[in-house]
């Protein structure tokens, strides 16, 4: 997750994050369709309530997150009638090194314990 506006952004981080949060997911999901529609299987992405409300400093993580949402919504308009589940997971902010570089890039003091456990999912 880089973090920072529009103007403060390197030349490759929209690129990165559309990579990783989007392109990454898409990609091994298109070549596992065959076996999901066979085994009826499911699709689960983890997104990000920062695809739902951006902020002014993460408009390019946040446009990867919109996106995936998007595919995800797609996806399941396709993959539904095949007995494919697809479901969109925003689980909140969750203790991890990302949420910890979060803290600090927002100038607050970073406490594991008190990153939220709530969950919520789109089915």
């Amino acid at each position: 997750m880089r973090l920072g506006n529009v103007q403060a952004a390197g030349w490759g981080d929209l690129d990165e994050q559309y990579r990783i949060n989007l392109r990454a997911p898409y990609l091994i999901t298109k070549s596992l369709l065959p076996l999901l529609k066979e085994s009826s299987g499911q699709v689960v992405f983890v997104n990000s309530s920062a695809g739902l409300v951006p902020g002014s400093d993460n408009g390019a993580y946040a446009a990867t997150k919109h996106a995936l949402q998007s595919i995800a919504t797609s996806l399941r308009d396709e993959v539904n009638p095949c007995g494919v589940r697809v479901l969109s997971v925003y689980p909140g902010r969750t203790a991890t090194p990302m949420q910890a570089r979060v803290h600090q890039f927002e100038g607050r003091r970073y406490e594991a314990d008190a990153s939220s456990s709530r969950a919520t999912s789109r089915t």
